[in-house]
């Protein structure tokens, strides 16, 4: 699971439980995106959406979190976007 930081920064966790996605930044802090991803071998992101149930962002933040990524040394260069929607 990933959440997005005002100042840009992604912060990725392994969710080892559920609705840790307002935890990250220290509770009543705001995001600026949040979801889900998948990584695969050698820290390549393979996979991420937009499910979150605190935050609940439309799926228009996927690219500017993929940007983000990159920018922190992700390797994103084929990775899905898989959008939700929250309705």
């Amino acid at each position: 699971m990933f959440v997005q930081a005002e100042d840009g920064r992604i912060w990725v966790l392994v969710e080892t439980e559920g609705h840790l996605h307002p935890k990250v930044l220290g509770e009543a802090k705001p995001a600026l995106a949040a979801g889900g991803l998948q990584v695969g071998i050698g820290g390549v992101v393979l996979e991420i959406d937009n499910f979150s149930g605190t935050f609940q962002f439309d799926a228009g933040v996927l690219p500017g979190v993929l940007r983000a990524l990159q920018s922190q040394g992700g390797q994103v260069s084929s990775t899905r976007e898989v959008g939700f929607d929250h309705d």
